[in-house]
């Protein structure tokens, strides 16, 4: 379900109060993080975007991710993610969080594999 996206510098890769629809890991370059024009963080290589948005419930971008350098984004989709989840039930317990949290860490080694140690 993870799809690749390029995002040309300068360009914006979600600007703030768009529909959070996605998880993102940086594969490649450097993105600037602001709210209402003010600058807030600088992400990069393994570093992860928009963790809410696979929890559902129609959240907007708190913030805008413009990308610095080209940026590479594996971008994972939230709705058929979350269409994943309820097969991850059993004895009673929702083992969906769990799930979410060892997707961030495995996409997020594979990414450090791939494309080297990652640069902060």
């Amino acid at each position: 379900i993870a799809e690749d996206m390029a995002v040309p510098k300068g360009e914006h890769v979600f600007k703030q109060g768009e529909l959070a629809d996605a998880l993102l890991f940086i594969a490649r370059g450097r993105v600037q993080i602001s709210k209402d024009n003010q600058q807030l963080a600088a992400l990069g290589v393994g570093e992860v975007l928009g963790e809410l948005s696979l929890f559902g419930g129609g959240h907007k971008r708190s913030a805008a991710a413009r990308a610095e350098s080209e940026v590479l984004v594996v971008r994972i989709p939230a709705r058929p993610f979350r269409k994943l989840l309820p097969a991850y039930k059993t004895g009673g317990i929702d083992w969906s969080p769990m799930l979410l949290l060892l997707t961030i860490y495995i996409v997020r080694t594979l990414i450090v594999q791939l494309f080297g140690p990652i640069l902060f």
